[in-house]
């Protein structure tokens, strides 16, 4: 697929669709087969991770490493099958935003300021996981080449042999490559779910500035406008729905999981005395953590933008109508725009800033 383009910071390059198996390029039988492999491949990677229970001196700390390992990975698959199989929805919504962006010319600074942090957020995830990547596999290799010690990324958690050179090296390749393939996952991932929150974010914002814009016109362009705004209203709703339907496997799977890492690996974090195994329980919070913050960030925006076409309707100046036909209307067009959108749990609540700090 060629590089999608979108509105004007957020673009989606064909790089993460093709890692992530969005090709067209390939039959769908070849693609659901690719699929299967990797997903089968981050399986087992997954329990391998869990392999120290199998030790015949059983370490409490390194099970609960492996453990979250395999907690995260699985958030991995689950959030990779969600954007796989829906492929063919995200790019239907695609397609949808961009043709409603060219609807309006309507921009503003508070609109670009407050968007341009998806940049900053994405490239600043992106960071964390590659510093946490090089330390990660830089820590055996400095084993290796100064002490000649053989050891697993992930401080050892992997109880696989390193007598044998041949093997050893081929499980470390093994090891490397899935999880740089989990960490292209997590961003390509990141980058569709947010950037498409941040695309329909903008629409809402949009559409509180064109109510606005209906105080002090006369009857008929008022009237013609408030069809628009209403057909406006419509889209986006709908677009949102698909969005909630698309990832809400992926949401709960997050927000329970991660919710449940922050306090298993905080409390591994007072009882592990190996330095170590302390900066991996470190890492795990932090990713935990990071995860839970974006979820409510984002939710945050989505849902403020959503919940601002109520402030626009209010102040478009229809206590000044005339015509009650036109008020009727608005009084519907209002219900509508109170039933907010966000990122929510099960359709029961919407996550923002402080489900965060409940968490937290």
């Amino acid at each position: 697929m060629d590089e999608i383009k979108t509105i004007d910071f957020i673009k989606f390059s064909s790089f993460y669709w093709k890692i992530l198996m969005l090709n067209r390029e390939n039959s769908s039988s070849v693609n659901n087969i690719l699929y299967l492999l990797k997903v089968t491949n981050l399986g087992i990677y997954a329990i391998s991770s869990c392999s120290s229970i199998f030790d015949d001196e059983f370490n409490t700390n390194k099970f609960a490493l492996g453990a979250s390992l395999c907690a995260t990975l699985f958030i991995i698959i689950v959030t990779y099958s969600c954007i796989y199989w829906n492929q063919e929805k995200i790019e239907n919504i695609l397609k949808e935003i961009p043709e409603i962006h060219k609807k309006s010319d309507i921009r503003t600074h508070e609109i670009d300021k407050k968007f341009k942090l998806v940049k900053f957020v994405i490239n600043g995830l992106f960071y964390l996981l590659l510093s946490s990547f090089i330390f990660l596999f830089g820590y055996p290799l400095r084993e290796f080449i100064v002490n000649y010690r053989k050891a697993y990324p992930f401080f050892d958690i992997f109880s696989f042999p390193t007598k044998n050179n041949f093997i050893y090296f081929g499980i470390f390749l093994w090891i490397f490559i899935s999880q740089l393939h989990c960490i292209i996952v997590m961003i390509g991932s990141y980058n569709i779910f947010f950037g498409l929150i941040t695309m329909i974010s903008i629409e809402f914002q949009k559409l509180n500035k064109m109510f606005n814009d209906l105080k002090g016109k006369n009857a008929i362009d008022f009237n013609s406008l408030l069809k628009v705004c209403i057909n406006r209203q419509n889209e986006l709703s709908e677009i949102a729905e698909k969005l909630q339907e698309i990832f809400a496997p992926t949401v709960v799977v997050k927000f329970i999981l991660s919710s449940f890492l922050i306090c298993f690996t905080a409390f591994q974090c007072s009882t592990t005395k190996d330095p170590m195994q302390l900066i991996l329980n470190i890492l795990f919070c932090i990713f935990s953590m990071t995860q839970i913050f974006l979820l409510c960030f984002f939710g945050q925006i989505f849902r403020d933008s959503s919940s601002s076409v109520i402030d626009g309707i209010y102040d478009c100046g229809w206590e000044k109508l005339e015509n009650q036909k036109m008020k009727r209307c608005l009084i519907l067009v209002l219900r509508k725009a109170q039933n907010v959108k966000g990122i929510s749990i099960m359709n029961i609540w919407i996550i923002t800033l402080n489900q965060f700090e409940s968490v937290s």
